[in-house]
Formats: C-alpha cells, sequence, structure tokens
C-alpha cells in the first residue's frame, strides 16, 4: 500500500481496499508527504477516522502538521454535506465541490489538487448510496482535466460485497492488503483473481454463520434431551429403584421380630444399609433433576438446594429475591436459572475459597435477573472460558438472554444473567389463594 500511494500521478484514481484500520492509516502519510513534497495541495476528507487520530498517522510519518496547516497546504474535513440531497448522495454536486477546491488550490499556488476520501464518511452520514458507482466512474475522467489525483478508502467490512466489486472495476488502479496486490487495468486476471477471492470471502462467512445458527440448534436441542433424561432417571430412582429398596427395609424390619439374637443383629445392620441406601437414592434423583422444579418452580427449589449445599459444603448463602416468590415461568427459564444458579455455587465451593455467598433473582418487566456472587480469591479473568462458565452462557444465550463474569484476582467473582421472561406460560400461584402470602414489599432476604 506505501508503494502505491508514493507512485501515483496527477489524473490518477487510486482505491484502497483495506481490512484493518491500521492498514488504512500506513498509507495516509505517504500519499500527504508526496503530495507536499510535489507542491499540491492535500484535502482529506474524514469518514471513520477522527482528525486527532489522522493527525497522529501523519506525525508518525514525519509530516509536520502544524505547519503544513499554517500554509493551508492540508485541509482535513468531515463528508460534505452539500452533496447530498434528502438524504441521497449526488455525484454531480460533489464533483463541483472538487472542482471548486481544485480551482481554489490553483489560485494559491499550489500545483494540483490532491484528495484522500474514507468513504465511510457517507455510511456515518447515513447517506443512500445508490449512486456511489457513478461517481467513481465519472471521476476517472474529471481527475485529469482539473489537475487533480485521488485515493479512495474503502474499509471492506463496512460495505457490502457488490459496492466492493463495483469499486474494483470502476477504478483504473486498486490496492489490497499490500503491495503485493497493487492491480493496473491491464491486469484483468488479477483483477478477476480478487473478485473471486473477495466473492469467496462473503460467501464463506455466510456458511460459517448457518454452521454457528445450526450448532446453536444442536446445543439447544442437546441441553432439552439432556434435561428430558435426567428427569426420567430421577423418577425412576425415586419411583421403582426408591420403591423396592424400601419394601426391602419392611421386610427386614418385620423379619427382626421372628429371629434369633444373632441374626437379629444381622438384620438390624443391613436394614440400617438399606436405609442408608434408600436416602442415597433419593439424594441421587434430586441431584439429576429435582422433581419440585417442575411441581413447585424456581424458589422452592432453590430453597431446597440451598440447604443441601450449606451442609455439605459448609458455605454460607444468603437468598435474596424481588417479585420472584409464588411466580412460575416457563419450564426452560426455571431449568435454565436453577442450572446456572446450581453451577456458580459449585465453582464458589470448589475455587472460591471463600466462606460465604449471595444469590439474588430480580423479576423486571420483561427479564429474570440472577446474580450468583462471592467474595473469595476471584479468578483471572482470562480465565473464563471454562467448561462450566461456557455451558452457564450458552445456556443463557440459547434462551436469548446473555450471562457476564465479573472477576479479578482477590476480588470474588460476579455470575450475573439476565433471560427474557415475555415468551413465558401465564404465572400461577405456588400456593392455594387461601394461603397465599402477601406480595413481598422490595428485595427479600433470606440466610
Amino acid at each position: 500500500m506505501v508503494r502505491a500511494a508514493e507512485g501515483v500521478k496527477l489524473g490518477d484514481h487510486l482505491c484502497a481496499v483495506y481490512e484493518r484500520r491500521d492498514e488504512q492509516l500506513a498509507m495516509v502519510a505517504p500519499f500527504v508527504r508526496s503530495g507536499l513534497e510535489r507542491g499540491e495541495r492535500c484535502l482529506y476528507i474524514l469518514g471513520e477516522s477522527t482528525k486527532d487520530t489522522l493527525v497522529a498517522s501523519l506525525r508518525r510519518g514525519g509530516i509536520d502538521v502544524d505547519a503544513t496547516v499554517s500554509r493551508d497546504a492540508l485541509h482535513i474535513t468531515g463528508g460534505p454535506r452539500s452533496s447530498l440531497r434528502n438524504g441521497v448522495f449526488v455525484p454531480g454536486a460533489m464533483l463541483r465541490l472538487l472542482s471548486d477546491a481544485a480551482a481554489s488550490a490553483k489560485a494559491s499556488g499550489f500545483t494540483a489538487l490532491r484528495v484522500a476520501g474514507e468513504m465511510t464518511w457517507l455510511l456515518r452520514r447515513e447517506a443512500r448510496i445508490d449512486r456511489l458507482l457513478e461517481y467513481e466512474s465519472r471521476v476517472n475522467d474529471f481527475l485529469p482535466k482539473h489537475d487533480m489525483l485521488a485515493l479512495c478508502q474503502y474499509h471492506r467490512p463496512r460495505f457490502s460485497p457488490t459496492i466492493i466489486r463495483g469499486v474494483i472495476q470502476t477504478h483504473p488502479q486498486v490496492v489490497f492488503g499490500g503491495p503485493e496486490e497493487f492491480l493496473k487495468p491491464d491486469e484483468e486476471a488479477e483483477i478477476r483473481r480478487l473478485l473471486r477471492a473477495l466473492v469467496d470471502r462473503e460467501r464463506f462467512v455466510t456458511q460459517l454463520r448457518a454452521r454457528n445458527r445450526r450448532l446453536r440448534d444442536l446445543s439447544r436441542q442437546l441441553v432439552t434431551v439432556q434435561e428430558t433424561e435426567r428427569r426420567e432417571v430421577a423418577r425412576e430412582l425415586h419411583d421403582e429403584l426408591g420403591q423396592l429398596l424400601t419394601a426391602v427395609k419392611m421386610i427386614l424390619e418385620q423379619s427382626v421380630r421372628s429371629v434369633p439374637g444373632a441374626t437379629r443383629r444381622s438384620l438390624r445392620g443391613a436394614a440400617s444399609i438399606v436405609a442408608d441406601l434408600i436416602k442415597r437414592v433419593r439424594d441421587l434423583s434430586l441431584r439429576l433433576r429435582p422433581t419440585m422444579l417442575d411441581d413447585l418452580g424456581l424458589i422452592p427449589t432453590l430453597r431446597w438446594y440451598l440447604d443441601q449445599y450449606q451442609s455439605q459444603t459448609g458455605v454460607k448463602v444468603d437468598l435474596r429475591f424481588e417479585g420472584a416468590e409464588d411466580r412460575r415461568f416457563s419450564p426452560e427459564i426455571e431449568t435454565a436459572s436453577y442450572r446456572i444458579v446450581q453451577e456458580a455455587l459449585t465453582n464458589v465451593a470448589r475455587h472460591a475459597k471463600a466462606g460465604r455467598a449471595t444469590v439474588r433473582l430480580r423479576v423486571g418487566a420483561d427479564a429474570l435477573s440472577i446474580e450468583v456472587e462471592d467474595r473469595g480469591k476471584g479468578i483471572d479473568p482470562d480465565a473464563t472460558g471454562g467448561g462450566g462458565l461456557v455451558g452457564m452462557r450458552e445456556r443463557a444465550e440459547d434462551l436469548g438472554g446473555r450471562l457476564k463474569i465479573a472477576t479479578s484476582p482477590g476480588a470474588g467473582v460476579t455470575v450475573a444473567a439476565t433471560l427474557p421472561i415475555m415468551a413465558r406460560r401465564p404465572m400461577t400461584r405456588l400456593h392455594e389463594p387461601a394461603r397465599a402470602r402477601p406480595a413481598a414489599q422490595g428485595p427479600r432476604s433470606e440466610a
């Protein structure tokens, strides 16, 4: 790009298609410096760059900006509004502006007018650019007649493939990505190659987006299947295996009364083992999928889970909620909320080295907000891509929500999720009307 910027001559119409802003800015200083050395006035039309950014880039390129501006050799301006008519870009109006600018430069003693324009200025003005390609085509004949040369800069990700293909076709010279991509009018094969590359890139991006959507759909289906299987296994453990073990326990307890002392002690020991096994099966069933999540809803299930969690880990948890008690949400929202809290508190127990955590739930007009906060050792912000954290984020995003993790070493971790509830099923009370408690005023807190 630098070679192209330094090598242009009077009447040239050069196009730079760039991917990154550093590529574009690296080309600006050589282009302007070359014009100043030839006694030309340089006009720069800002688009996505700020004036300060441009000036800094020119100074890094060895240009004394203050001295150049003071002798009227450098003009920096935004996109000219007078080239727009009712928000539509008008090629003739823009060409008249350039003609007047060129005449002014010549009248001021400069040899020519050198123009560099960031074409994103049209996007910033939210103008219709239907006639942009017409303008670029007319510039080819316009420049040699007015002692001018021009560099049109196009930020490829900001323009459609149709526009990019058009500007490549209308510009006599195109530079894309570096000196090896410098193209001249007689290099038709090279132009076709570049066009194919641009089209292939857009096709690849489209395919990648489609595959990402399919991957997200598969992830959502996998979570649904996983929860369904957990529900079925949990019920089978509780209803079938649990009942069989209960029957065995009852038989053993009845047999104790009709056997001698030594055998009685053995049967009592066996009954005790079966009782412990029943408890383990029940706990395993609840860990897989608490049936109360389906039957009673989110808040009762979280109360039960926090009781179990505190007794097992020793970590004290404050549960605070606002507008969430006695509320039912869609099964997807309740499941995702429960799993996010469960995973976040599992991380607290495993990694945080914290003695206390806080769980907050707040129901707004259209969203359920969840926060799990600890004051433990924290984690490196760059290390928030672990499997559990990724799983929480995917659960939130699959429902159209978002999940953020705020942390720093020594300052604890806050997991904050927001889940939309506009599509929730009609709310139902958890209690019969006669037993319903008054709605909570303000946040509720439980230790």
